[in-house]
């Protein structure tokens, strides 16, 4: 993973976390563009390169919760590790709902690499000691610290959240524990792509005869709409997938009969 750069510290900005659009809303037309390979190619260096930054900002932000001599209180530290990622955040919302609507082979091949960076970024914050000693320190206190109920929960989730998923263990398990998580990761990736190209696989041939059933039903697939009504036209009309504005609806029909 490459060191961060201003010319990336900009994109990040410009593109994620700071957008100069209405609502603060992601300028998808700026960044997401797969109408050619070079476009394809742009579009994921953008995202490549937004990762990278996010990644390396979420690690500073931990290093300086860290690097703190003061004593660890519920505001430098659970409040302030609460408060980190918030770029990495912007990221992964805009890439994984994009991977879900639009995804070609060039995303999903990019969410592998993310699914290694992503898994080893949280392994490693799971697994830092200075950190989880500075939390467990707060955790200690709890009692004569007099939170209110939404601090306590948050400083209690923040421990329960290390202390059941890794932090607690020594030796040989921190590392067979590392080893899980990045297996985990790779399946877990490798389970949603073949999902999504099972779904893009399957179509359901509609017949004229219940077309009208099926009339307010979009058309996802009119090449292979084409091919149908040209081989079978007496018999088939067009097709759908199982995309989830068509399962929706079929549901809808299915509760109504």
């Amino acid at each position: 993973m490459t060191a961060t750069t201003p010319q990336a510290t900009a994109l990040l900005s410009d593109l994620f976390t700071a957008p100069q659009t209405p609502y603060g809303s992601f300028p998808f037309d700026q960044f997401f563009d797969l109408s050619s390979a070079t476009a394809i190619e742009q579009t994921m260096d953008t995202f490549r390169t937004a990762m990278q930054e996010a990644i390396t900002l979420h690690r500073a932000e931990i290093d300086a919760i860290t690097a703190q001599r003061e004593p660890a209180t519920f505001d430098n530290t659970i409040r302030r590790f609460e408060e980190s990622g918030e770029a990495l955040e912007a990221v992964t919302a805009a890439f994984y709902n994009l991977l879900s609507a639009y995804s070609c082979p060039e995303m999903m091949q990019l969410s592998e690499t993310f699914s290694d960076w992503l898994s080893k970024l949280s392994t490693d914050t799971l697994l830092n000691e200075a950190l989880f000693a500075r939390i467990r320190s707060v955790y200690d206190q709890r009692e004569a610290l007099h939170l209110d109920e939404i601090d306590l929960r948050l400083l209690t989730e923040s421990y329960e959240g290390f202390a059941d998923n890794g932090a607690l263990l020594v030796g040989v398990e921190r590392e067979r524990f590392r080893e899980i998580n990045e297996q985990l990761s790779q399946l877990t990736t490798r389970f949603a792509q073949n999902k999504l190209c099972d779904e893009e696989s399957w179509t359901l041939l509609r017949s004229v005869a219940s077309w009208h059933d099926y009339s307010d039903i979009p058309t996802m697939r009119p090449t292979v709409s084409s091919i149908v009504c040209a081989t079978r036209p007496s018999k088939w009309s067009s097709s759908s997938t199982t995309s989830r504005s068509i399962t929706d609806r079929l549901r809808s029909m299915s509760w109504t009969s």
